[in-house]
């Protein structure tokens, strides 16, 4: 037996909000979460999912999955999750600034030891991670960027 889902129908305020967030997802170069909104815009235009999943070049699964989330969270439930115990970037430069790191760190400065910002990262965001994972990011962030 086919799946069977409903078209998402979108009041004028929430085709403009779906409108924004897929213009902010292309400019900030963020193409899965503007897919995302895309797949909802097309069911809105009623659109069928595998209609919808062949012009976006997905999975009917997936396309399911979408919507699903929209229907249930709105646009927070499309937009770009951090999985549990992932940083961002934003997040990672943030823990270099305020931590002490930094390449050109000298013999007697002081700087934040792994485990200290792995539980001020868990206080903060409330994101567990393993300070052998900090360890990881920040060696990596000293000696790979130029």
């Amino acid at each position: 037996m086919a799946k069977r889902f409903r078209f998402i129908e979108l009041v004028p305020t929430q085709v403009s909000g779906l409108t924004g967030f897929m213009n902010e997802m292309v400019l900030k170069g963020n193409l899965q979460a503007y897919r995302r909104g895309r797949a909802v815009e097309l069911s809105a235009k009623y659109q069928t999912v595998p209609e919808i999943a062949e012009a976006l070049k997905s999975s009917k699964r997936r396309v399911y999955e979408w919507l699903r989330r929209y229907q249930k969270y709105g646009l927070s439930g499309i937009a770009q999750r951090v999985q549990p115990g992932k940083l961002t970037s934003g997040q990672i430069d943030e823990i270099m600034k305020i931590s002490g790191w930094s390449r050109h760190l000298v013999s007697g400065q002081k700087a934040w030891s792994f485990r200290k910002i792995a539980k001020w990262i868990n206080d903060t965001w409330h994101i567990k991670i393993s300070y052998v994972r900090i360890r990881q990011i920040i060696t990596g962030r000293l000696w790979n960027k130029t």
